[in-house]
């Protein structure tokens, strides 16, 4: 059986899906102190004297505003206020200036551990990473954090967000 040689435009294809694939998650990481936590998927980060906002990858928690909004935020308050963490990088900047990335204390993924406790949804919109998917599984099987609520009450993030912003449009 012949095999075809590779063409240069195949080649450059084939380089293009493997840097799309790698750069999915950069090699860049911060380490710094979390000196504070604005809701249950976001923090702010002292880097050796910068500030960064970091966005949570992958994971979408409810608004403080929300049902069990002030539950997630203080739990990923126990987790990370003032605690030494390494972020790996995803993306270096959202649409309000945020790090989007990974965050570990002693080596835990932060983003995994909240959706196996089920303090937060994972994120379809930004998933990279499908194990998430059978953790969110299982704490909805397990009736934990988040999934103890009311089915009512179980809005996703993503959704209630988009609700609200219809509701104030009509009220202007």
């Amino acid at each position: 059986m012949r095999h075809p040689i590779p063409t240069p435009l195949s080649m450059l294809l084939f380089s293009l899906l493997l840097l799309c694939f790698f750069s999915a998650y950069s090699s860049e990481q911060l380490f710094g102190i979390v000196t504070k936590v604005a809701d249950g998927d976001t923090v702010t980060l002292n880097a050796e004297g910068t500030i960064h906002k970091i966005r949570l990858s992958e994971i979408d928690a409810p608004e403080r505003n929300q049902p069990y909004g002030l539950t997630t935020r203080a739990v990923l308050s126990s987790l990370l206020l003032g605690k030494q963490v390494e972020v790996k990088i995803v993306k270096n900047s959202d649409r309000y200036g945020r790090v989007i990335g990974r965050i570990f204390i002693d080596e835990e993924d932060v983003s995994a551990y909240m959706i196996e406790m089920g303090h937060a949804m994972v994120y379809r919109r930004y998933i990279m990473d499908d194990s998430l998917l059978k953790l969110e599984k299982s704490a909805k099987k397990n009736n934990l954090g988040l999934w103890k609520l009311a089915e009512e009450d179980r809005v996703p993030p993503w959704v209630w967000r988009k609700q609200k912003r219809k509701k104030d449009l009509r009220a202007k």
